[in-house]
């Protein structure tokens, strides 16, 4: 019998969503060797950030509560 991991939709939307602000972080920092920062709130005094770091954190944010408080870990299913 061979196992395979089955993940819920959360969890996936989660990690898609780190990677992707991982990779647009990256893609900033190849292409121009520093990431653009550009939501800049003057107003109050807050730091600038970009919107890849708004995707990883909220990434980070939704996975660890998935996985803390719903108990969403992915199963292994038995084939």
């Amino acid at each position: 019998m061979v196992g395979v991991l089955v993940f819920t939709l959360t969890f996936k939307l989660s990690l898609a969503i780190i990677i992707g602000g991982a990779l647009g972080n990256l893609i900033d920092r190849v292409r121009l060797n520093y990431v653009t920062d550009f939501l800049d709130f003057t107003l109050i005094n807050y730091p600038i950030f970009n919107l890849a770091d708004v995707f990883v954190v909220s990434g980070v944010v939704m996975l660890s509560y998935m996985l803390l408080f719903k108990g969403d870990m992915p199963k292994i299913s038995k084939m």
